[in-house]
């Protein structure tokens, strides 16, 4: 793929066709991707909305694609939502310890338990991010998760002062979750498969009226959903070190389904959210020979990036290619955002 040959767009109604068939692709808990067409289809028309700003900033969810071009072919999905929880409670367990003590007897022993809490209530959330098997690497990834801290960085007054991502947890292609087969399912009498199903389609009351109140004890686990305890599904481990490269830690929280790892930071520690640059198209040139490899934006709601190589000049302006303002629907003197990679 040549340097600028894809576009990063947000979604359309179009592009529903698509996102069903990702949907029967991407297995068993990966949640916001669930292969019901009418889910999918409200989750469009809410990020349609959303970028429309028809909503109230709290309720806004952005999803882009990434399509390569000449060809338009979709290869890759991201999504930010804008506020989690703002209007049903948004569970986790902590992951800490308690200390129990005898001293008759001289013993004293620590274990760990798992809490049910709410504290990352009103944060924005990294989601949906997925990209075809064949099209993995080469910096498409990478691309495709940072942009939505581009975006971020252009609009900041629509999020929350953290940021977290939950990761894919620990389930096989059967649907088989160590974690789930430990815990939730004693709790809400389904398999894994509905209980993840039901949280896109049926609302997420259920979870409200079901989880359990009470520590959890993790001595009282079986090995299998021990191990499973903050470990990332394997598809979502590359996500996972990106993610962390970035600055987004593990704080000891984890999924109440597959008990995935949730990762979080706040906006002032994220490298692009710190590093990004705002800045102004000096030239557009027919071609860049030189310069620094960057992920570029074009500020706007109705959202294009790609990535190219860019001349920064003494001034801080920058030169870009003409292949490049034309994806980006930019010209000489525009502002343009950027950060390199």
């Amino acid at each position: 793929m040549e340097d600028g040959g894809f576009v990063i767009r947000p979604v359309c109604l179009s592009d529903l066709k698509w996102f069903y068939e990702v949907s029967q692709q991407v297995g068993i808990g990966f949640t916001s991707l669930v292969p019901d067409k009418k889910y999918l289809e409200t989750r469009l028309k809410l990020a349609v909305d959303s970028f429309a700003q028809k909503l109230p900033p709290e309720q806004r969810l952005y999803l882009f694609i990434r399509e390569n071009l000449p060809s338009r072919e979709p290869v890759g999905i991201c999504g930010l939502v804008a506020c989690v929880g703002h209007n049903q409670a948004f569970y986790n367990y902590q992951i800490s310890t308690v200390v129990q003590a005898c001293e008759s007897l001289h013993i004293s022993l620590v274990h760990t338990i798992l809490r049910l809490v709410t504290n990352y209530q009103h944060a924005s959330e990294l989601v949906s991010f997925w990209v075809s098997p064949q099209h993995r690497g080469k910096h498409i990834s990478k691309s495709l998760s940072l942009c939505r801290l581009l975006f971020i960085a252009q609009h900041p007054q629509w999020f929350g002062k953290e940021l977290i991502a939950e990761i894919r947890g620990v389930c096989d292609a059967t649907g088989y979750s160590p974690f789930w087969d430990a815990v939730g399912k004693y709790f809400f009498a389904m398999d894994f498969s509905v209980a993840d199903r039901l949280t896109v389609t049926a609302g997420k009351q259920y979870i409200s009226d079901l989880v359990p109140r009470e520590p959890i004890y993790y001595d009282l686990l079986p090995a299998a959903a021990q191990k499973a305890i903050g470990a990332a599904h394997a598809d979502s481990q590359a996500a996972k070190v990106l993610l962390e490269s970035e600055g987004l830690k593990f704080h000891q929280h984890i999924d109440i389904f597959d008990g995935g790892p949730l990762l979080s930071a706040e906006l002032e520690h994220i490298k692009t959210l710190v590093n990004n640059k705002l800045t102004t198209i000096a030239n557009c040139l027919p071609n860049i020979d030189t310069g620094v490899y960057a992920l570029v934006y074009n500020n706007k709601l109705d959202a294009r990036f790609t990535t190219a190589l860019i001349n920064v000049t003494t001034a801080g302006t920058i030169e870009i290619s003409e292949q490049t303002a034309k994806i980006l629907g930019l010209k000489q003197k525009d502002q343009i955002r950027y950060c390199e990679i």
